[in-house]
């Protein structure tokens, strides 16, 4: 019987951790948690963008990932976060892994194909772990975190405490996406990162939802919004983009030289709408989302 064929990615990323720009470089990896007695095992993968160290993504599953779980997060990601299109290589998104068989499938390298202006796969040489330096911390960190709220909820302050003191058997698998979501929640708006002014990754919660990535209902995967099918996350996802750009751009004309008063009057009106569709998109659920289109 013929061995699969790998597919193994040069490291474009080479330790080039420091990053200005948001969707420029995102690191996966993931990691494994023993519950109870340790028979049992609880596999986060964390999808983290390396310039705001926030972490985009997270599958959660007490059985093992496959190719396709991941390629699909990481295809909804694209979309969502309005990863843009370049000719220059240098200037795409690079996505950074290890060699393991989700990274080394036929499926998953075929990403290039199916965006082949927007990002380029990246791998760390075997048994190197320094080259994905960022996600082993990350991981460490999901691991060890002092979160108050699981020990307000549990009387463990961490993922790693409350699981080990866990009974696999009388735990449903579900319920296991609630502790990750709360892990998640404040790495990315609680936790402090000194490589970026000492400021948390984000200032808006990110949910993780029991939806499944691929038919298995184990699989968790993270989102912007709770309670939506997957393609309607994925609209108001970036409806949300695009008021963002229109913040950004009236940013930018109102530091242009050139413009009179006149003008930087309008784009100051201008910046305030933007800023109030902001706020009520910040708690915006989807049933709202769609009723406001409909009008």
């Amino acid at each position: 019987m013929r061995a699969k064929q790998k597919f193994i990615a040069p490291n474009h990323l080479n330790q080039q951790f420091q990053v200005s720009q948001r969707n420029k470089r995102w690191s996966i990896d993931d990691t494994v948690i023993a519950i109870g007695n340790g028979k049992a095992k609880l596999r986060v993968l964390h999808i983290v963008d390396l310039a705001t160290k926030c972490v985009l993504n997270a599958l959660v599953t007490t059985k093992d990932f496959n190719s396709a779980h991941v390629k699909r997060a990481v295809t909804i990601l694209i979309r969502q976060q309005g990863v843009q299109e370049f000719d220059d290589k240098e200037k795409r998104l690079i996505i950074h892994t290890d060699r393991d068989t989700h990274f080394t499938s036929k499926s998953w390298v075929s990403l290039e194909q199916e965006f082949p202006k927007t990002l380029i796969l990246s791998m760390s040489p075997k048994g190197v772990p320094i080259e994905n330096s960022v996600s082993e911390r990350l991981n460490r960190t999901i691991k060890e975190l002092t979160v108050p709220q699981l020990f307000n909820e549990y009387g463990y302050s961490s993922l790693e405490e409350v699981l080990a003191h866990t009974d696999p058997a009388t735990k449903d698998p579900k319920s296991y996406k609630k502790l990750v979501n709360v892990v998640i929640n404040y790495y990315n708006t609680k936790h402090i990162h000194r490589d970026i002014a000492l400021q948390p990754a984000l200032a808006e919660t990110i949910h993780i939802t029991s939806e499944p990535i691929v038919g298995d209902a184990e699989i968790i995967a993270s989102r912007n919004n709770n309670s939506s099918p997957l393609e309607d996350r994925i609209s108001i996802a970036s409806y949300k983009q695009k008021v963002y750009n229109n913040y950004q751009l009236t940013q930018q004309l109102l530091n242009e030289k050139e413009l009179s008063e006149h003008d930087k009057f309008i784009l100051k009106i201008i910046e305030n709408t933007v800023q109030n569709e902001n706020k009520k998109l910040a708690t915006l659920n989807q049933a709202q989302f769609v009723s406001l289109n409909k009008k």
